[in-house]
């Protein structure tokens, strides 16, 4: 008699058996990004990186940066954006008195 294959079922990067106890369990720490407790005082952000500090949208920040009420983005790249990490913290300190600082 010959003996039967196992019914496989594919699940990402295993193979278990179909009939097989599966752990459905997901690992959070891998998929998740922890917010530090306290941004860095120097180098550049990107947006992602300190928005869980922010109490608005994406798009309220941009709006607060078109109109001077936050600081000017660095374009690093055709895709990449980032903010100084010193401007970051002078608008935390004091977002509604912030005003960008006019260059001569």
């Amino acid at each position: 008699m010959a003996q039967a294959k196992p019914n496989l079922t594919k699940y990402p990067g295993t193979l278990h058996k179909a009939n097989s106890k599966v752990d459905d369990t997901v690992n959070l720490t891998s998929r998740t990004k922890r917010t530090p407790l306290e941004l860095p005082k120097t180098g550049l952000f990107r947006f992602r990186q300190f928005e869980h500090y922010l109490p608005f949208s994406r798009e309220t920040w941009r709006l607060l940066v078109a109109d001077g009420r936050a600081p000017q983005s660095l374009k690093m790249g055709q895709r990449c954006t980032v903010w100084r990490a010193a401007d970051i913290h002078a608008w935390l300190a004091d977002p509604v008195n912030y005003r960008v600082p006019v260059l001569k």
